[in-house]
């Protein structure tokens, strides 16, 4: 049965609710204090014995294991006043008597464990706490004033242990994991102090600073132990964040032992410079197949030598860039990369992708002219269309307006539209081999960037969590009925807690991720459109065009 259909049943047939902690009923005979809610037909027993000055409570009835007489303060009670008295029966189950002024009324006793509902992540998360006036006032809200009174059961017990017990229990309740966050939040900041500083986030610094992967990675990681730090779901961030980040940095430490023992920088180096060379030769094939007849398409001839040789002085250059990086410099530089795994495997990725970046530094080249003239002819062609049609293009107001052109306008409008669209297969050739070159050049980045997402984002900790069955991912609140003497006028049920589904585990990781994209999102649609039209797709994507 659920909690809040259990409570709005009792509302309506005006039938009291009493919470009572499972720990009370093994005491003895004892006075029970606690907080009762008229409004709302419930009593929450807080403790027993002597009312504490400093608890904000009241005497709210009895718990005997006697039954000869189980009200005994029943001649005291008065006609606004409420008493319950708790027992057993011979047969050992429980039974409950609500005393409202004179008459008895029907009530349901509910027995719960407190420590189990203050152990939870998401019962104990702020945006389900407030305090007691918005509890009372939220009568429909049983989980709120269910943690809070829980809290305050605990903290009154912890109260009446020993010196040396509260000292034990203090050091206990000391969040190592908040104390880690502190350190690498200070490590972080100090990492990024020159990359992240009000210089460098205005003007051609801050061009700078979001191309490399590995410097937006250092600002995102920061900006994620910040906001994890103030985070409603402190405690339940605090731990995903800090076990994310060991399991980061003893990855990266593995990969770092791995790459620097056995002499595989040197392996890589040579494998490296193998593959190179014959991408290089590859492409010089490539571009004497397009110089040619490609696919037996007939080409401009002047054009398309121009661009293949064009291209091909680019290769050259790039050939001469890799020769500079020749060993020792190469494996320096993938030796000072290993290194990086000390700030964790996804420090590593990101370096990784920057030195794809600079290594295919002349399949963005290619993309970028060919996009940037192949655009240029779309451009052309779309504004010669509208001499044609009578239009033209308003800038100042940005829409397309109705204009007269003379015979001269319209003959030159005409040579140069039967000009750009017969040179228009030979650049959106072009344009087409060099941009699928670079999508597959993006795919292999957004693999690694999906890899770099897996290690930062997904709460490994609450998963594991999960999976063992820990009371601190338990969040589903049951009743389960316990057998009582159907004679009586008192049901008694047994709170249960059980663990959340994993889907709002990644939910709740989910709503404090600092997105690692630094420019909005396009729909399939839009980017197609947007590479049908020559725009740059990434990085630099112009997306105040209109479509």
């Amino acid at each position: 049965m659920e909690l809040k259909d259990c409570f709005s049943i009792n509302k309506e047939n005006n039938v009291w609710t009493v919470f009572i902690p499972y720990q009370f009923l093994s005491l003895p005979s004892c006075q029970l204090n606690g907080k009762v809610h008229r409004n709302c037909h419930r009593i929450y027993v807080l403790s027993v014995g002597m009312l504490d000055n400093n608890l904000d409570a009241q005497v709210v009835g009895e718990w005997t294991c006697d039954i000869s007489q189980p009200i005994r303060y029943l001649n005291k009670i008065s006609s606004e006043n409420i008493w319950i008295s708790v027992y057993k029966l011979d047969t050992g189950q429980l039974d409950c008597i609500l005393i409202s002024g004179k008459s008895r009324t029907c009530v349901d006793c509910i027995l719960f464990n407190p420590q189990n509902i203050l152990e939870s992540y998401f019962l104990q998360s702020s945006d389900m706490i407030q305090d007691e006036n918005n509890m009372i006032q939220d009568e429909n809200n049983m989980i709120q004033p269910l943690v809070s009174y829980s809290t305050v059961i605990c903290d009154n017990e912890n109260q009446q242990h020993s010196a040396s017990s509260q000292i034990i229990n203090y050091l206990n309740n000391i969040n190592m994991s908040s104390i880690f966050l502190q350190v690498l939040t200070v490590l972080y900041s100090l990492l990024t102090v020159l990359i992240d500083n009000r210089f460098t986030r205005t003007g051609l610094l801050k061009s700078i600073t979001e191309i490399p992967s590995f410097c937006q990675h250092l600002i995102l990681k920061k900006k994620k132990l910040y906001s994890a730090k103030t985070s409603k779901n402190k405690l339940f961030e605090t731990q995903n964040v800090v076990s994310q980040t060991v399991l980061d940095v003893l990855l990266g430490i593995l990969v770092m032992i791995f790459l620097t023992q056995n002499g595989w920088i040197d392996s890589i180096t040579t494998h490296f410079f193998l593959w190179t060379e014959k991408v290089a030769s590859e492409l010089d094939i490539l571009l004497n197949w397009l110089m040619g007849a490609p696919a037996g398409l007939k080409l401009n001839k002047p054009l398309t030598e121009f661009l293949g040789h064009f291209f091909m002085y680019h290769i050259y250059l790039w050939k001469g860039y890799l020769h500079l990086l020749k060993p020792p410099v190469f494996n320096t530089l993938l030796w000072c990369s290993s290194c990086v795994g000390v700030l964790g495997l996804s420090a590593q990725i990101c370096l990784l992708k920057d030195i794809i970046s600079t290594t295919t530094l002349h399949i963005y080249c290619y993309y970028v002219y060919a996009a940037r003239l192949y655009r240029l002819q779309v451009y052309v062609l779309s504004a010669l269309w509208r001499l044609f049609r009578g239009k033209k293009w308003n800038v100042l107001r940005r829409r397309v307006d109705s204009a007269s052109f003379d015979v001269d306008q319209l003959f030159v409008g005409t040579l140069l539209f039967t000009i750009f669209l017969f040179l228009l297969p030979t650049t959106a050739l072009y344009y087409t081999v060099f941009t699928l070159l670079r999508m597959v050049v993006l795919l292999f980045q957004g693999f690694l960037s999906t890899v770099v997402y897996i290690i930062n984002h997904v709460p490994m900790y609450s998963i594991l969590l999960w999976v063992i069955g820990s009371n601190k991912v338990s969040g589903e609140i049951s009743l389960e009925v316990v057998l009582s003497d159907k004679m009586t006028d008192c049901q008694v049920f047994s709170l249960q807690v059980h663990k959340v589904p994993l889907r709002k585990i990644m939910k709740m990781s989910s709503s404090n991720q600092i997105d690692s994209m630094s420019q909005p999102l396009l729909s399939w649609q839009h980017f197609l459109l947007n590479l049908m039209k020559g725009h740059l797709v990434y990085p630099w994507i112009d997306l105040h065009k209109q479509l």
